[in-house]
């Protein structure tokens, strides 16, 4: 996997269970106030929701991590490349033209199997994937809108 495909997958999975736990918080104040109102009988499934919700915030957590060490290696890198450009090799890697937007179908029994639209922000030193949650309805089978993941 290269590094593009590697960081654009980690930005899904990331979003992916941001989505997750946004719908775990609601589910657990739901039951709440099932608890307030009908009795301890939900505390199970309370309890497994927390423990869902944090280990989807753990695994935010590396993810966060992981991509924070790439943005620290990338500046070292690029001055390692310019560093041996000087030295007299020339390397001219051709660009691979992107998709600026995609469609990804997300298996999540959480968020019962959704789909996201997606763009793509590039600034001069950052590219963002915007994710949004779309409605089975909303999408046209027969219009393509890139890779599918």
């Amino acid at each position: 996997m290269e590094i593009t495909s590697t960081v654009a997958t980690l930005d899904s999975h990331y979003l992916v269970l941001d989505s997750e736990v946004q719908e775990i918080t609601k589910d657990l104040a739901y039951l709440r106030t099932l608890t307030k109102r009908y009795g301890p009988q939900w505390e199970a499934a309370i309890k497994q929701l927390k423990y869902m919700k944090s280990t989807r915030e753990q695994s935010k957590r590396e993810i966060e991590q992981t991509l924070d060490l790439f943005k620290l290696q990338l500046p070292a890198a690029k001055g390692l490349c310019k560093r041996l450009e000087r030295n007299g090799c020339r390397i001219q890697v051709a660009s691979v033209p992107s998709s600026p937007a995609f469609m990804l179908t997300v298996q999540s029994p959480i968020l019962a199997n959704s789909t996201f639209s997606s763009t793509l922000n590039t600034n001069n030193s950052d590219t963002t994937i915007v994710l949004n949650r779309i409605s089975d309805d909303e999408i046209n089978p027969l219009v393509p809108v890139g890779d599918t993941y």
